[in-house]
């Protein structure tokens, strides 16, 4: 497991920037711990090497900095969307932080985040790895990090064909994802404009990956991939999606979804997240992995 000095800075400073950013906030590492009245967005992962996150806010930190992400986005919040604004300032920060574990060796899948209440403690076969508490006028954050102990990163491979399904009710949307796709190495093996339609695809073709749109006719993204994990509970399920669909999102979470894209696509992004499910889920190189 990598020292916690080396950790801490890849934990630490990400967050800081983004928040100075952001929202012109100053954080520094204080002593402490989180307390009951935090907000928690935990990151499970779902790869070869497993570990968790877990970003606990107080609540007038966590609500500036949200207030002041979605302006900056120019989006505005609707009653009952906090948990999904909180899950998406999660990510904001997850995925600077990710990058620098990256440069570190850990090379890990995290999931979608998820709410949860309460004190953190380390689960079965976890050790903590790295802990810290950040502050400022704001408010405080917390950042935790657990590695599991009994398992380690996978073996690269040699590449192979990867097959993928585009599952999409606008053409459009489908001949984007197709050309990123193939700029990026993929095989396209089939598109689908609807979930009844994806279901026949996937059974035929027996993709490695599939993206999905959430919001379809006759039957939405939630449904298909609900279907398909009822015959295949390994498929590995790529959720596409706006940004207003995040409780959508969290839903599909629950329901097997290995992550998410948001539209509009973002090359780049787009298959940094297919590249990492599939080299985490099958211990090969997918195409493009690491260029």
């Amino acid at each position: 497991m990598p020292d916690a000095a080396l950790l801490l800075p890849a934990l630490v400073e990400p967050v800081i920037a983004i928040a100075r950013k952001m929202a012109g906030i100053e954080l520094a590492p204080i002593p402490g711990t989180p307390g009951p009245l935090w907000r928690r967005v935990v990151f499970l992962d779902g790869g070869a090497r497993q570990a968790r996150l877990v970003l606990a806010f107080e609540e007038r930190l966590e609500r500036r900095l949200r207030i002041e992400l979605y302006a900056g986005m120019g989006l505005t919040l609707e009653p009952g969307e906090e948990d999904a604004a909180l899950g998406e300032l999660g990510n904001c920060f997850m995925g600077h932080i990710d990058g620098r574990l990256a440069g570190l060796g850990l090379e890990l899948e995290f999931s979608i985040p998820g709410i949860a209440p309460g004190a953190d403690a380390p689960g079965a076969g976890e050790v903590l790895a790295a802990a810290i508490v950040l502050g400022s006028a704001a408010g405080a954050m917390g950042i935790t990090m657990y590695l599991h102990t009994t398992t380690g990163r996978h073996d690269q491979m040699t590449a192979k064909p990867f097959t993928t399904l585009i599952v999409d009710d606008s053409s459009p949307m489908r001949r984007a994802l197709r050309g990123i796709l193939e700029r990026s190495g993929f095989v396209v093996a089939g598109e689908a404009c609807n979930g009844i339609e994806a279901i026949k695809l996937y059974r035929e073709l027996q993709p490695d990956l599939v993206t999905m749109d959430i919001v379809m006719p006759q039957m939405d993204g939630v449904q298909t991939l609900r279907a398909i994990h009822e015959f295949h509970p390994t498929a590995r399920v790529v959720m596409v999606t706006a940004m207003t669909s995040m409780n959508k999102v969290q839903e599909c979470a629950r329901f097997g979804a290995n992550h998410y894209i948001i539209k509009p696509f973002e090359e780049e992004k787009v298959k940094e997240v297919l590249v990492r499910i599939l080299a985490a889920a099958t211990g090969a190189t997918p195409p493009g992995a690491g260029g």
